[in-house]
């Protein structure tokens, strides 16, 4: 590529490989990778090239070395690129063997905010990810979405009883950041056999504020739990939903 060949991090020696009686310059992907990385971070790099510079992140996320891949994710989010082209770069990216790089894929398309609604189908499978940091990030990335992540809401629910405080606490800013979207979910979980996800679903329907008759009567049933913090949180909301109507 026109933009690297004089950025290329390569070595020619007396043991390089030869074509035709010529030595093969080595390239190293890293090394070019970083350079784009960097040029992009200080603002080295002309926009007339990022298309570019796209191109090649996308080709070395296809590298075979987890490292080239991973500083490639970072250097996406430096890129300063439009969202609708790095997104499938960062989709793709997200279904990466590294946990590394699905984790900063999952990152990158979070900090897209709502701009990244296509990618809520492959977040919501990242919910399932063997790794406890991925589902942190698409957890993450989902209450960045907001609203549009309304499909995952039930999953999100599901995740209230998550061993990890982390992931619980996460998940609790992403139901609050959905909003009203995933009241009609946390209502019926008031009435989960589990008491925890009862408890949290009480919690969030306060914090979300959205007053509603067919809410507080639901709220109310959940006053009459045989768990005595069920009953707590359920009052609590009430008055808290209460207020927003002053």
């Amino acid at each position: 590529m026109r933009l690297f060949s004089l950025s290329l991090v390569g070595r020619a020696s007396g043991d390089a490989p030869k074509r035709g009686g010529r030595r093969v310059l080595e390239v190293n992907p890293y090394g070019i990778v970083r350079r784009v990385l960097l040029a992009a971070v200080n603002g080295a790099l002309p926009d007339e090239h990022r298309a570019e510079a796209l191109q090649l992140l996308a080709q070395a996320l296809q590298h075979a070395e987890e490292d080239v891949r991973s500083l490639a994710v970072i250097g996406l989010t430096e890129l300063g690129a439009e969202p609708e082209a790095l997104l499938p770069i960062l989709i793709k990216a997200a279904m990466d063997p590294c946990d590394i790089v699905r984790r900063r894929a999952l990152r990158a398309l979070g900090d897209l905010g709502t701009k990244a609604a296509a990618a809520v189908p492959q977040l919501a499978l990242s919910l399932r990810d063997n790794d406890a940091g991925v589902r942190m990030e698409a957890v993450s990335a989902l209450g960045k979405i907001g609203p549009d992540a309304r499909p995952t809401v039930p999953a999100l629910i599901e995740l209230l009883t998550h061993e990890d405080v982390r992931i619980r606490t996460i998940v609790a800013v992403a139901l609050r950041r959905i909003g009203a979207y995933a009241v009609p979910a946390l209502m019926k979980a008031l009435a989960d056999p589990n008491a925890v996800v009862r408890e949290r679903s009480a919690i969030l329907l306060g914090q979300i504020g959205i007053y509603h008759d067919a809410v507080v009567q639901k709220l109310l049933e959940a006053c009459s739990d045989t768990e005595p913090d069920i009953r707590v949180a359920a009052r609590e909301a009430i008055e808290r939903l209460e207020l927003t109507t002053r």
